[in-house]
């Protein structure tokens, strides 16, 4: 499984580049061979450099920073440290004045390979740690229902009291015992409601 990155919400400019790079960049990963590792990559890039060296990031992104000047600087960090077709691509970013999409860009990257790999990204949310077996168990149950091979992603939450939540793409399936306790709840105010109202009519109405 996949670390998660940062979870970040982007404007609509963002979420089209970086949906137009990362099938760009997969594709030309794909002829070569090299999707996993260039994908794997690219998301160690953002979570293990950007995100403890911002400076390093907001200089790649800058449009007061020469494109020269931003060659020299991925050269010297990344040259020989990762794959050439990645750091090609960053160079390619750069040079269009894209690197502010980046972030969107390598979460569009995860997505297009899981596409390309009739994969699907599972959020599950437990109030309790689930073993491996458990895990293993829920992502088969998952992959029988959904006829796609499924990359399990889990949250601990004591807040929901038992069981899980599960969220595919939009779509939420919910088996929590407080989520079904709310429903009882509203169940119950509702059915008091309207017993009253039915007894107040009985006094109110019409002879």
């Amino acid at each position: 499984m996949e670390e998660p990155l940062h979870s970040t919400v982007f404007d609509n400019d963002q979420q089209h580049a970086g949906t137009t790079y990362a099938r760009a960049l997969l594709a030309a990963s794909e002829k070569a061979g090299t999707s996993e590792t260039v994908v794997t990559e690219f998301e160690s890039l953002v979570r293990d450099v950007f995100d403890r060296l911002p400076r390093f990031e907001q200089a790649l992104a800058s449009p007061r920073v020469p494109y020269e000047q931003k060659v020299q600087m991925l050269d010297r960090a990344l040259a020989g440290r990762m794959n050439p077709l990645l750091l090609n691509f960053l160079k390619v970013i750069a040079r269009r004045g894209r690197f502010h999409c980046i972030r969107a860009i390598v979460v569009a990257a995860r997505e297009e390979y899981r596409r390309l790999r009739n994969r699907i990204e599972v959020l599950v949310r437990s109030a309790e740690p689930l073993d491996s077996a458990t895990q293993t168990l829920v992502a088969q149950r998952l992959q029988a229902t959904l006829h796609k091979d499924v990359d399990l992603k889990v949250s601990i939450e004591p807040e929901i009291v038992a069981g899980l939540i599960i969220r595919v793409g939009d779509t939420v399936y919910d088996g929590s015992v407080s989520n079904r306790l709310a429903r009882l709840r509203d169940e119950v105010v509702g059915r008091t409601t309207q017993k009253i109202r039915m007894n107040a009519d009985r006094f109110t109405g019409s002879p």
